[in-house]
């Protein structure tokens, strides 16, 4: 006697369309799930793509608050919450706030950070005066729910 315990047997032929129902089930979930994905991939693109070339102002915290870290603990880094790649330095200059960009131009790579007590340009590591740097709008909301937040505008730039 032969054992045929384990080993598979073929499927008749002829068995996905004996059951027309399975074959017309299984293209149905194919198509939907290709559907979904598609979707999905589209709602992605459409949530996350930049439709203007102007970046919106936000908010960057709360003045009197900043005002008091800064003049404790010097500037503060902020990334740019546009997704773009604008840093900025926010710190008081004659008691006021103000945002100076962390790079020296937009595109040019060359980066400034805070060293201390002096802003410096990574490129020749050169010192800079805060009146050679570029500033963004940085203004101060009044009434309302965002009373007292700073909003900074990055397309806004003030040069020296």
């Amino acid at each position: 006697m032969n054992d045929t315990r384990g080993v598979r047997q073929p499927l008749p032929s002829g068995a996905w369309t004996s059951k027309p129902g399975i074959a017309k089930t299984l293209t149905i979930t194919v198509v939907s799930v290709l559907a979904a994905a598609c979707l999905t991939v589209l709602s992605f693109y459409l949530a996350t793509r930049q439709t203007d070339s102007k970046p919106k102002p936000f908010i960057v915290g709360y003045g009197p608050v900043l005002r008091k870290d800064i003049a404790e603990k010097g500037p503060q880094y902020e990334s740019d919450a546009t997704g773009r790649s604008r840093g900025m330095w926010l710190d008081l200059s004659k008691g006021k706030l103000v945002a100076f960009a962390a790079e020296t131009s937009p595109g040019s790579g060359c980066d400034i950070t805070w060293r201390r007590t002096r802003y410096v340009e990574l490129c020749n590591e050169s010192t800079l005066k805060t009146v050679e740097m570029q500033q963004f709008k940085l203004t101060e909301r009044t009434g309302g729910d965002t009373d007292g937040a700073m909003v900074v505008d990055p397309s806004s730039v003030i040069t020296p």
